[in-house]
């Protein structure tokens, strides 16, 4: 399998612990011996929060074999889609929450979080339930923190919160 991890750029504080989560479930799954392929192996990359960067990791790993990727932020999870129907290759995310995702998935590409809908809904729905009428969004200029914010900014809308500044 391929680990594909932000070990560095802008997320890079998550991959080491998604990658421990993997490594365990891994050893917990080779523990057993009831896997008659032989025990999971890695193949670990640093995707570097960067959409290029985790294609060309990506596109190396196929080519040593790997039969599935995991880990990928949303960013390049969603430049991933392609590539992984085409070489049918299963990609999995434990946290691209992205809305970009939300129409892309399908045989090949998963992830095992709820869209960043849920997130701006919740997120909203509370803004309004405390009885503010008018608020400033404020979002980091990256797929993470836009996909969230731009849920959140529709649901505000949709609750008739007016939103009189956004950044």
């Amino acid at each position: 399998m391929g680990l594909l991890a932000p070990y560095s750029g802008e997320l890079g504080t998550f991959g080491e612990i998604i990658s421990n989560g993997y490594i365990a479930g891994a050893e917990t799954i080779n523990a057993t011996g009831l896997l008659d392929c032989g025990p999971i192996e890695f193949i670990t990359a640093d995707e570097e929060t960067n959409p290029e960067a985790g294609r060309q990791e990506a596109e190396r790993m196929i080519s040593q074999g790997v039969v599935a990727i995991a880990g990928p932020t949303s960013d390049v999870l969603v430049a991933l889609v392609p590539l992984m129907q085409s070489e049918q290759v299963v990609v999995t995310s434990p946290y691209a929450g992205t809305t970009a995702f939300n129409e892309l998935g399908g045989d090949y590409a998963f992830r095992t979080v709820g869209p960043d809908t849920n997130d701006g809904l919740a997120a909203a729905k509370w803004i309004a339930d405390q009885g503010y009428e008018s608020v400033a969004v404020f979002t980091q200029q990256e797929e993470q923190t836009l996909s969230a914010g731009n849920a959140a900014r529709a649901a505000l809308a949709d609750l008739g919160v007016n939103v009189a500044f956004d950044q």
